[in-house]
């Protein structure tokens, strides 16, 4: 047989077939969380065991390739390699200051035709691809890119620490870039990370620290962190698989599908919801377990030298399931990702370090992250809701949350009825959001909050114009004058 003829994808699938059979798991789910199991012994030993910077960087294209090889075959391997090739050779060429509209440029055009050909042929289907792979090498290539720009600017352009800490001076060498590339570990799930961490993690130097580890010696706690994580993701499977016997996802979005009375209605979204968002936080946190086991997941000491393995933390599973306000759901969901468009979209439009960024700011930065997951209406409607109530949610804290605070800056006793409130507000803006994100089309949609009412979204219209109202005649906070400092 032909090498070309033979299917890489197709024959791993048929070695793990019973094993699917028998668990009433999807092969090709089955074997995403078969490789990253497999990635544990093999991170553990990455740097504890192969002594140089050569061999690490040949040991991280020798594991991640087959991953990416049977999971997803030829036409995943062109086009992993064409999109970062292109940005590779092209950065090479363009003046430097051009490198970040290269990154971007390429990366997300590159992104968009592949979720546009999903649409195509698998619509409204949860096939695995290599268009998750492609997403997490976005990040990756377009934080690079702006990193290498940030290497040739002053101290006072990189007036962002952030932009400071993780900027490069030398382009990669194609053996290094794709070492930094097929780091197999958070190859298949992510999140990405920069290279300037990964330098780090190769050389050794991630680990040393001039008081607690001077010798830059694997820190301590490491098989702890990594087998938190490892229960995390358990228990999320766990929750999932209760959770989805007696609360059907699928039932959302079927007219009638769901029955009682709205509290009922709104209980039983949630709790689908729930079911559905620890299959994400399961692919998380053992994508994050395998990190802290090769050691990248290492993030510093605390000022009592106690090393912090939440490098690669890509989810805060209970700040966004008891969240404290809408905000907080923005910060502990697909934290990496919201990183990314933090510092290298959003603050990125600021002129100066004096400037803020201007109006535009934040609807660029919700296209990018809505153009980064893909065109399914579903994401669009997601990320307009999210916004409108960030919105009302900033302007809610600003009106009432001082009357729950002291003189001396102390909350009082009430302010727990502040919380559950904020907490309350949250939760039915990120059940609404969710579950048009995760059912796509606008069918989805509009099915699933007929079946409430559109309680959530009547709710936040009606409620805009009365706080705009209370915002107008809301007395101005008084300036205080500057302390005099002697």
């Amino acid at each position: 047989m032909d090498f070309f003829e033979w299917d890489p994808v197709e024959w791993s699938n048929s070695v793990i077939q019973g094993l699917s059979d028998a668990s009433s798991f999807p092969v090709d789910q089955l074997k995403f969380v078969l490789f990253l199991l497999i990635s544990y012994p093999l991170a553990y030993i990455h740097i504890r065991h192969i002594p140089s910077q050569t061999l690490r960087h040949l040991y991280s294209i020798v594991v991640g390739l087959p991953f990416l090889f049977f999971s997803f075959g030829f036409i995943g391997m062109f086009h992993f390699f064409t999109s970062s090739s292109l940005v590779y050779f092209l950065t090479m060429v363009v003046p430097r200051k051009m490198a970040p509209k290269v990154g971007f440029g390429v990366m997300m055009s590159y992104l968009s035709f592949l979720h546009i050909y999903r649409m195509i042929n698998d619509y409204g289907g949860w096939k695995m691809d290599v268009t998750g792979v492609v997403m997490v090498a976005t990040i990756k290539l377009s934080t690079l890119t702006c990193n290498y720009a940030d290497g040739e600017k002053s101290d006072e352009e990189l007036f962002e620490p952030y932009w400071k800490t993780h900027a490069i001076k030398n382009w990669p060498s194609l053996f290094e870039f794709a070492s930094f590339m097929c780091y197999f570990p958070t190859f298949l799930a992510g999140p990405a990370f920069h290279l300037s961490t990964y330098r780090k993690y190769i050389d050794g130097s991630l680990f040393v620290h001039p008081v607690h580890n001077p010798k830059g010696e694997m820190p301590a706690g490491q098989r702890t962190a990594g087998w938190m994580a490892i229960g995390s993701a358990v228990l999320c499977v766990t929750t999932h698989l209760v959770l989805s016997s007696y609360f059907k996802f699928d039932l959302l979005y079927i007219e009638g599908g769901l029955e009682g009375n709205l509290i009922w209605r709104l209980f039983y979204i949630h709790c689908a919801l729930t079911a559905k968002r620890c299959t994400y936080y399961f692919a998380w946190k053992l994508s994050e377990g395998s990190a802290i086991m090769a050691g990248i997941g290492f993030n510093g000491y605390t000022k009592e030298g106690k090393p912090l393995w939440d490098g690669i933390t890509n989810i805060g599973i209970l700040q966004c399931e008891f969240p404290e306000n809408v905000r907080a759901l923005t910060v502990w969901w697909n934290v990496k990702t919201s990183e990314w468009l933090r510092y290298y979209v959003y603050t990125r439009t600021q002129t100066n370090k004096n400037s803020k960024p201007p109006s535009y700011a934040m609807v660029l930065t919700n296209i990018c992250s809505a153009f980064w997951h893909g065109f399914y209406p579903g994401y669009y409607f997601a990320f307009g809701f999210a916004s409108f109530n960030i919105e009302e949610a900033r302007i809610m804290r600003s009106l009432f949350r001082p009357y729950f605070i002291n003189p001396d800056g102390s909350f009082k006793p009430t302010k727990i009825l502040y919380d559950i409130g904020g907490t309350l507000c949250a939760v039915a803006t990120f059940d609404t959001g969710f579950a048009m994100f995760a059912g796509l089309s606008i069918n989805a949609a509009w099915v699933l909050n007929s079946q409430i009412y559109y309680c959530t979204i009547i709710g936040s219209i009606l409620v805009y114009p009365v706080l705009l109202f209370l915002q107008a005649r809301a007395p101005k906070p008084e300036r205080r004058p500057p302390v005099k400092t002697e």
